[in-house]
């Protein structure tokens, strides 16, 4: 039989040999897929669709200012379209 105090004189935790640390796969199955994680799966692919539309809207913008109807320079219109992505 050996005690805690042998296990930790030969450098081995307290443990039995045998058992072994729980992996990050085994805690994420045993935490299982619930209301949390779906709300989560929800808002970031919310979040991916809404920074693609911000790129088309941006491409948009930019195609409806031309130069000579509007007399705006290339600074002007560049700020223009980047005021988007302030917000």
């Amino acid at each position: 039989m050996s005690s805690k105090g042998d296990a930790a004189a030969n450098g081995r935790s307290p443990k039995e040999d045998d058992e072994q640390d729980p992996t990050l796969d085994d805690q994420l199955d045993s935490i299982g897929w619930g209301r949390f994680q779906f709300i989560a799966l929800i808002a970031f692919v919310l979040f991916i669709v809404a920074d693609g539309m911000e790129l088309v809207v941006t491409n948009v913008i930019w195609r409806a200012l031309p130069k000579d109807d509007w007399g705006m320079d290339d600074d002007l219109r560049g700020v223009t379209v980047s005021a988007s992505f302030l917000g």
